[in-house]
C-alpha cells in the first residue's frame, strides 16, 4: 500500500469527513444562500427592484470571498483545539490525504456549492422584479470578457490559499491572525509599488497607484480627477496571472509541509 497516496484509504478518509461534517455544512449551505438572497434582495429593493450588473458583481465578489475564507480557516479548525488534535492527527491517513480532503472540500466543492447558491438567489431576486430591463437581468458568473466576474474569482483563490495556510500554521484565532497578516502583505506590495513607481516619475508628478500591476493614474496640477489613465500591456496581464498562480500553489505547498510537520 502506497504510503503517500491510497484511492481506498482516501475514499475511506473522504467519506467519513463526509459523513461527520454532513449536517454543518448542510446548515452552512442554508445560511449562505439566505444572506446572498437577503443582500441581493436588498440592493435590489433599494434600486426600485432593479437589479444590475455592477450590484451583482459586487455582491459576487465579497461574500465568495468572505464566505470562502471562513470556510477555509475552519477544515483544519480540530488542529487548534487540544481535544481534537492528537485524534486528527492519528487518524490512519497519510499527510498528502488529509490535505487533499481538506482542499477539495474547502476548494473546489465550496466552490459548486457558492455557484448554485448564488445564482439561484440571483435568479430569484431577478424574476421579482416584473419588468424588462436590459440591465435587469442574471449575470454570467463565468464571463470572462470585461474580467469582473473573472476578479471574485480570482480573490477567492488567493484569500482561500492564505487562510488554508494560515489555518494550520497558527494554532490559536488562526482566521484573525491569518487576516491581519493578508493585509499586511497588501500593505507591503502597494508600499512598494508605489516607491517603485516613483523612480520612473518626476518629483512634482502626482499619480495614483494600487497593486502592482495594475492601472496608473496621473494628475495635472491641481486637479481633483486623474487626467491620463496608463494600464498594464497585455504581456503584463500575463506576467501578473503568472505570478498569481505561483503565489497561491506556494501557499497550498506551504500548508501541506506545515501539516506534514505537525504530525512528524
Amino acid at each position: 500500500m502506497n504510503n503517500t497516496f491510497d484511492i481506498k484509504r482516501f475514499g475511506m478518509l473522504f467519506k467519513k469527513h463526509t459523513i461527520e461534517h454532513s449536517k454543518t455544512y448542510a446548515l452552512s449551505t442554508a445560511v449562505l444562500f439566505g444572506v446572498i438572497f437577503l443582500v441581493l434582495l436588498f440592493f435590489s429593493m433599494m434600486n426600485k427592484w432593479t437589479l444590475n450588473d455592477q450590484m451583482q458583481i459586487i455582491v459576487l465578489i465579497f461574500s465568495m470571498s468572505g464566505f470562502g475564507s471562513i470556510f477555509g480557516s475552519m477544515v483544519f479548525a480540530d488542529l487548534g483545539d487540544r481535544s481534537k488534535v492528537i485524534p486528527a492527527l492519528m487518524l490512519p491517513a497519510s499527510h498528502f490525504e488529509k490535505f487533499l480532503v481538506g482542499l477539495i472540500y474547502s476548494y473546489f466543492i465550496f466552490l459548486i456549492v457558492y455557484v448554485v447558491s448564488f445564482c439561484l438567489a440571483d435568479y430569484i431576486v431577478v424574476n421579482i422584479g416584473e419588468h424588462d430591463l436590459d440591465e435587469h437581468k442574471m449575470i454570467n458568473v463565468f464571463e470572462t470578457t470585461g474580467r469582473k466576474p473573472a476578479i471574485a474569482f480570482m480573490m477567492f483563490t488567493l484569500f482561500h490559499a492564505f487562510v488554508f495556510w494560515g489555518s494550520i500554521f497558527f494554532k490559536k484565532l488562526h482566521f484573525v491572525k491569518t487576516t491581519i497578516v493578508f493585509f499586511l502583505c497588501l500593505g507591503a506590495a502597494a508600499l512598494i509599488n508605489g516607491l517603485v513607481l516613483n523612480m520612473f516619475f518626476l518629483p512634482q508628478t502626482r499619480f495614483s497607484a494600487g497593486m502592482p500591476f495594475t492601472g496608473i493614474g496621473i494628475f495635472q496640477p491641481d486637479q481633483q480627477y486623474a487626467m491620463w489613465y496608463i494600464q498594464p500591456a497585455d504581456k503584463f496581464d500575463t506576467y501578473g496571472l503568472t505570478i498569481f498562480v505561483i503565489v497561491v500553489l506556494l501557499f497550498w505547498t506551504t500548508a501541506y509541509f506545515k501539516l506534514k510537520e505537525k504530525e512528524a
